[in-house]
């Protein structure tokens, strides 16, 4: 039994295969089992009886670099959770159930060092995102939805396969503010968005916005 800190608990590299359920016994805000060997998402967080009120307070989960590829169907029972990483694991596009992108109070996403392929629509459901990373993923496509996330303000996607960007991706409002963090280095960029992302990533997006860029998307995305 290993007793939590205050409201968090936190068993990082101890090898963990499975989580006590005893352990969800407590009023836990932060839950932190970051590199271990689960292979499958610790159903206790979510179908104890007593966890009722801890699905009311979660906030933080980190459960990444662990060997999960998938959620339970229950995931969004977590309405409270505004900070989750689920890095270095194996999620692919397909492991996320609908309830996922239902989460009301999500605000931090990490996903960087998984098996995903694109950043679809289905992502702009989590409208109160702020900060969305995932790098170091199998990424070829962007969805031009993006720009609904009003709130978003930090991105990370270096380390993909991105070509080309959607022109509405320059529309996303607070990627363009004075706080922003757009991470876009390490894809095999075409030649000009390679060449204005050498002198910025303001010069990348308005480079998008142009209507010879819109020509050039256009015709590779019929």
């Amino acid at each position: 039994m290993v007793e939590p800190n205050g409201c968090e608990l936190s068993l990082i590299e101890r090898r963990i295969t499975e989580l006590d359920p005893s352990l969800m016994k407590m009023s836990l805000t932060r839950v932190i089992l970051c590199h271990n060997a689960l292979m499958d998402f610790p159903e206790c967080l979510l179908i104890l009886a007593n966890l009722k009120h801890l699905n009311l307070t979660l906030e933080w989960l980190n459960l990444g670099m662990n060997k999960l590829d998938g959620l339970p169907s229950t995931f969004g029972n977590l309405t409270n959770l505004v900070h989750l990483d689920l890095s270095l694991n194996r999620f692919r596009d397909d492991s996320f159930p609908p309830t996922f992108f239902t989460l009301p109070s999500l605000e931090r996403l990490y996903l960087s060092n998984n098996l995903i392929e694109t950043l679809g629509v289905s992502i702009i459901k989590l409208q109160g995102l702020q900060t969305l990373a995932l790098r170091d993923n199998r990424i070829s496509r962007v969805s031009k939805d993006l720009k609904d996330l009003l709130f978003l303000f930090e991105i990370h996607l270096q380390g993909n396969k991105l070509r080309f960007l959607p022109p509405e991706f320059a529309d996303c409002p607070e990627l363009n503010g004075n706080k922003s963090i757009v991470k876009l280095e390490g894809n095999p960029w075409i030649l000009p968005i390679k060449d204005q992302l050498r002198l910025g990533v303001s010069h990348v997006m308005t480079y998008i916005k142009s209507s010879t860029y819109k020509f050039v998307y256009d015709r590779h995305h019929v």
